[in-house]
């Protein structure tokens, strides 16, 4: 049975609705390709440190030359566990209202990062984030949106 595309990213717009444009971490795996415009994060889930939560869209292309201004990916990085925090918003395509992450200012830290050594580590990555961005909560966020695809 073939598995329909969730263009919409129903799960992200559900989140929206719940996260009331607050900042989110999400983890997904980096997908190494030659395209000269975008980056590419497969199997977006929410991060919570004490359950493995279920995939709530299946990528999300991000604008290279953002992504650049915080990591410079290569071949070799292709499949590596990524932490994204971003704040759920929408867009329009050809009419329809789809969800999508827009990467959150974070002060000092940077809106993505590889998975760092331990779980603990990423733990404070994420809690320091959370709390910056947190305690920036009159900023907008950065407006390059990472369209997702499901």
């Amino acid at each position: 049975m073939k598995v329909e595309k969730n263009y919409y990213r129903i799960e992200l717009l559900e989140l929206e609705m719940e996260t009331r444009r607050k900042p989110v971490v999400f983890t997904g795996k980096y997908k190494h390709n030659d395209n000269p415009e975008w980056i590419t994060f497969t199997t977006i889930r929410r991060y919570n440190p004490s359950e493995k939560t279920k995939t709530i869209c299946d990528h999300i292309n991000i604008k290279k030359c953002i992504v650049s201004q915080y990591l410079n990916l290569t071949e070799q990085e292709h499949n590596r566990k990524f932490y994204i925090c971003g704040r759920v918003s929408t867009y329009e395509h050809f009419g329809d209202i789809r969800g999508c992450i827009i990467l959150a200012e974070t002060g000092s830290e940077n809106p993505i990062w590889m998975t760092a050594q331990s779980k603990r580590e990423n733990e404070i990555i994420v809690q320091r984030i959370i709390r910056e961005t947190q305690q920036d909560a009159t900023s907008n966020g950065n407006s390059a949106m990472l369209h997702s695809h499901r």
